[in-house]
């Protein structure tokens, strides 16, 4: 009798062991892509102000006026800086794998909370350049 209650205890224990870890599991996948699910809409508008930024630029280079040298170069360091937090998304995207169902759960929640930092480095550039940029146009 012992046997089968140490049994089911140790059953118990492993089924709300899975159940947890599946739960923080889910729980990672949903704020990876939250992060990434808030930054994505706002690649066209990056590209659109890294643009306005080099085109402004480009324009005030024009001028004889050497006032506007420091100017010029801190619009295209922050077109730069834009372009760079763009690609830096897309790179993401393209090394993100969705786990699969049947690896092991702790592995998949390491690859789910390095993804979470991943993702969450990439939108905080993207929202500051973004932020930097908006202020320069």
């Amino acid at each position: 009798m012992k046997k089968v209650i140490f049994l089911l205890f140790m059953v118990a224990t492993a089924t709300a062991c899975s159940s947890e870890q599946k739960e923080q599991k889910d729980a990672l996948m949903a704020e990876v892509m939250a992060a990434h699910d808030e930054v994505m809409p706002k690649m066209g508008e990056l590209r659109k102000t890294a643009k306005d930024l080099q085109a402004k630029a480009d324009s005030l280079s024009t001028l004889t006026d050497q006032d506007f040298a420091a100017e010029i170069s801190t619009l295209r360091q922050t077109a730069e800086r834009i372009e760079d937090a763009n690609e830096r998304m897309m790179e993401w995207m393209r090394q993100f794998e969705m786990p699969d169902n049947e690896a092991p759960i702790a592995e998949v929640l390491v690859y789910l909370k390095d993804q979470k930092e991943k993702i969450d480095k990439v939108k905080d550039e993207m929202l500051k350049s973004l932020e930097e940029g908006k202020a320069l146009r």
